[in-house]
């Protein structure tokens, strides 16, 4: 599958990651579409101190 990967501020990468396997009383979900808001944006260009890239 594809993931969009924040390495660093003004720095996000598109690769191929491996589909996760749900585990025991966890379901897996097919997501149709996605979205970014506001807050996304602001941690592209300048990062945020919750965030320990790769992420």
């Amino acid at each position: 599958m594809k993931v969009a990967r924040f390495y660093a501020p003004g720095d996000l990468r598109v690769e191929h990651a491996e589909e996760p396997s749900p585990g025991p009383d966890e379901i897996k979900i097919k997501v149709h579409n996605t979205s970014t808001c506001g807050t996304d944006l602001k941690i592209f260009r300048h990062g945020h101190h919750h965030i320990d890239p790769p992420a």
